[in-house]
Formats: C-alpha cells, structure tokens, sequence
C-alpha cells in the first residue's frame, strides 16, 4: 500500500466517524456540493462511495453513512479494542516488536 492510500484510507475512517456522530456530538453534515476549503476530501469520499461505506443523497443534498458505513465503523472499534485488550500490560516497545 503506498502512503497516499494509507492517508486516503485514514481520512476515510475519519469522515466516517465525522458522519456517524450527530453534529452536536462532534460529528458533521456533508453537503454534496463541498465548500472550496474541503475540495480536498473530494477523493476520499469517492472511495467511501465506491466502497459502498457512503451515499450520495441527493434529495438531501448530503453525504450519508450507509449499514455497510456503520458495519465498518464497528470492526474498526472491534479491532482497536482487542489491541487494547491485547497489548494494554505491555510497554510501547513491546507493541510495536509485537506488531
């Protein structure tokens, strides 16, 4: 995997918490039609649709997380709490030996 889309696949999971909170808990609405200031995210919400984890609402005017979008976000949790689990008792070289 190259570093562009390791970065593009760590936004992703990013947008797709931003999306799954309701906005006063920090999350965030998507409107299809992005302000100029994140154009940037263009590329990572095409994977995320492509992926089938986003959809375009366009009766809305927004991005909206789908099942498969929540279904990811919990093996994601899933994964980083048996880490947690795993390696909570041992020391930062370790984990990373371990890794």
């Amino acid at each position: 995997m190259t570093l562009d889309e390791t970065r593009l696949d760590f936004a992703g999971i990013y947008l797709l918490k931003k999306l799954d909170l309701a906005p006063e808990d920090g999350g965030m609405d998507l409107p299809l039609a992005l302000p100029r200031e994140l154009d940037v995210l263009d590329p990572v919400l095409e994977q995320l649709v492509l992926g089938g984890w986003v959809a375009m609402d366009r009766k809305k005017g927004k991005y909206l997380l789908t099942p498969s979008g929540v279904d990811r976000i919990g093996s994601l949790i899933e994964e980083a709490e048996h880490y947690i689990e795993e390696f909570d008792d041992e020391e930062a070289e370790v984990v990373v030996a371990e890794l």
